[in-house]
């Protein structure tokens, strides 16, 4: 084994020669039983990288920005396969992930929670749609219901469920479909994202927000 990822509850490796296996709740079939030892994807080789979701698993074809290969146990996913050409940077959420290609950020999936921006209202998109306002993105991240991204001058900006304050404005609600910049002081260097709350690091430290009842936003206390 070459690489590691894991998934919300599946793990997969990927070997040398390039052929994945995994184990865990199947990526593939969401009723499936879980496999308590590795087993092949599929019998493609060749493949250069990994990214894992929550219920997804992506094999990219070439580690520069390339194919990429998607299968998933998800509503928008299941036993589905699909390619994006030239991508730059993926990011796999829970049921929905996001991309940068061609200058722009993308995200597709799930997205029911306003998780892919203001231009994919439909519950389900199999391909990615432009998320507006986000000019020159360098990073981007994909949470449960949320997703950020960083723009060409450093800031973070986020759309989607905020139910525990995920976006990052102050504010509680339902969901800000609509890409609006977070309160995190700029240029941020680079982002994380978990299944309710975000992360962002630049020159002065690293900010939380979000989900914490956990103790996950790292401030010392158990509150969102």
């Amino acid at each position: 084994a070459v690489e590691l990822a894991s998934g919300g509850d599946h793990v997969c490796a990927r070997k040398a020669d390039g052929r994945v296996l995994c184990w865990g709740q199947a990526p593939v079939v969401a009723d499936e039983p879980g496999r308590p030892t590795p087993a092949p994807l599929t019998d493609e080789e060749g493949v250069q990288a990994l990214i894992l979701g929550g219920d997804s698993t992506c094999q990219i074809f070439d580690a520069g920005g390339g194919d990429l290969e998607c299968f998933g146990a998800i509503e928008s996913l299941t036993n589905s396969l699909f390619f994006v050409d030239e991508f730059a940077t993926l990011a796999w959420g829970w049921t929905h992930g996001c991309l940068i290609e061609e200058g722009a950020v993308k995200c597709f999936g799930k997205c029911d929670g306003g998780a892919c921006g203001r231009r994919t209202r439909s519950p389900t998109h199999r391909v990615p749609a432009v998320v507006d306002g986000v000019i020159g993105p360098s990073d981007a991240v994909a949470g449960g219901e949320h997703s950020c991204a960083i723009d060409q001058d450093g800031v973070v900006w986020c759309w989607g469920g905020n139910t525990l304050g995920q976006l990052g404005r102050g504010t509680v609600e339902e969901m800000g479909e609509a890409a609006l910049p977070a309160a995190v002081p700029e240029p941020v260097i680079g982002l994380a994202g978990g299944l309710a709350y975000t992360c962002a690091f630049n020159d002065t430290g690293v900010w939380c927000w979000g989900q914490g009842e956990n103790g996950q936003l790292g401030d010392g206390a158990a509150a969102d």
